[in-house]
């Protein structure tokens, strides 16, 4: 027995279902709207939803790539329970599991899920070397009397929306882009961390967090931004960068919260990404930066007006 199936076996259903299957990273509008597609053929059938989703990314466990995730698994996780399926089932990817042929994993799924059909999208595709593709499950359908449905992509100025879309917006600090795809600001979570105090000295004190490596970054650069402590949101500029005016090596994001006094360290701050407002540069000196800094406050009020 594979461990894909002692895993569903685990998760067997009750009922008929209707089921999709992704990593949906990001949880994007392209995933609302198949999620939401999938919630309404569901209800017209007297199906439960079902979503299937992997505790890693396929590629990263292949080694194909090295995925730098939009959320961490916990947001993710939580951005798709508040999707109202019926359902959500999470599943190791291993190799082994990378191994297993189209037509077994879509048996395993009628014998354990009591799959009457599958919703995906149009660039779909399981089982060993993505052989089950879209026109590989239709075929499928037919000999193993289950129903494909293919959601069509969302289009956003004239791209389809994806991760890997959000992923090169935000490698060029294009948070604009990544927001409109994501129907959302992109956003970090972190603890607030002790820092040099070099803002507070300069008249800007900043809450410092330490920028994790497994996930999707901005491009370096100063940004308007929205911070939220404890639920109350505080209009920001955030600076994600080594600060090379000082000499700083470690990469981090500094965020500056506008109006609000107070110790913060140890908490836990949330930062939207609002709109790009400026490379980082190298000042000559401490001054220029706290000129610098002043003129990007003012931009940014402008913006989160």
């Amino acid at each position: 027995m594979t461990l894909l199936e002692e895993e569903l076996i685990l998760h067997a259903s009750d009922q008929d279902t209707l089921i999709t299957i992704g990593v949906f990273d990001g949880v994007h509008l392209g995933h609302q709207h198949l999620i939401n597609e999938l919630k309404k053929q569901a209800k017209e059938r007297n199906l439960q939803s079902c979503l299937i989703t992997f505790k890693d990314h396929p590629s990263k466990v292949l080694g194909q790539d090295d995925i730098k995730l939009i959320l961490s698994l916990e947001e993710r996780n939580l951005a798709l329970e508040q999707m109202g399926l019926d359902r959500i089932i999470m599943l190791s990817f291993t190799p082994e599991i990378a191994e297993i042929c189209a037509t077994d994993f879509v048996g395993y799924l009628l014998d354990h899920l009591r799959m009457q059909g599958i919703v995906v999208g149009s660039d779909f595709a399981l089982g060993r070397n993505r052989a089950g593709d879209a026109t590989a499950l239709r075929r499928l359908s037919h000999i193993m009397d289950f129903s494909v449905s293919v959601v069509s992509p969302v289009v956003i100025e004239n791209q389809i929306v994806s991760s890997t879309a959000i992923r090169q917006a935000l490698r060029t600090g294009n948070v604009t882009k990544a927001r409109l795809m994501l129907g959302r600001n992109y956003h970090l979570r972190g603890t607030v961390q002790s820092g040099a105090n070099r803002g507070t000295k300069l008249g800007f004190p900043t809450a410092n967090l330490t920028l994790p490596g497994y996930l999707a970054l901005p491009a370096d650069g100063v940004y308007a931004a929205k911070a939220f402590l404890a639920e109350k949101e505080y209009k920001a500029v955030a600076n994600i960068g080594s600060c090379p005016t000082f000499g700083q090596e470690e990469h981090r994001l500094e965020v500056h919260l506008l109006d609000f006094k107070g110790d913060i360290k140890g908490q836990t701050l949330k930062v939207e990404f609002v709109e790009f407002l400026r490379s980082e540069v190298c000042f000559a000196n401490a001054e220029a930066l706290k000129a610098q800094i002043s003129v990007d406050i003012l931009k940014a009020r402008d913006i989160l007006r």
